[in-house]
């Protein structure tokens, strides 16, 4: 992987479960996790190491097209984040096409 840790620099390492922070376990002292069952339950797309890479790259926002609940398609532009509850995850920066 060729992304590095956006709070950190470390090396992004993954397993069967998260892409993290090689410094996130054991020594916790990195807390960048990204959950591949969490992303995959709210994004409805799973979350591969080419994903990651173009959304962690220098910082490069990337494109997704979503479905909204009312059935209708959108495209709109993320970056990564962390939450106020101190969870890592994507973060709309803008709308690109919203129908």
């Amino acid at each position: 992987m060729r992304a590095k840790c956006p709070n950190c620099g470390g090396e992004i390492v993954e397993n069967d479960r998260t892409f993290q922070c090689e410094h996130a376990y054991p020594e916790k002292a990195c807390d960048f996790t990204m959950w591949k069952d969490s992303f995959k339950n709210f994004w409805k797309m799973d979350l591969t190491e080419d994903l990651l890479d173009r959304i962690l790259a220098d910082g490069e926002e990337v494109e997704l097209t979503r479905k909204s609940k009312a059935g209708k398609e959108y495209t709109a532009k993320y970056n990564i984040a962390k939450n106020e509850a101190g969870y890592w995850g994507l973060n709309l920066v803008e709308f690109v096409n919203k129908n």
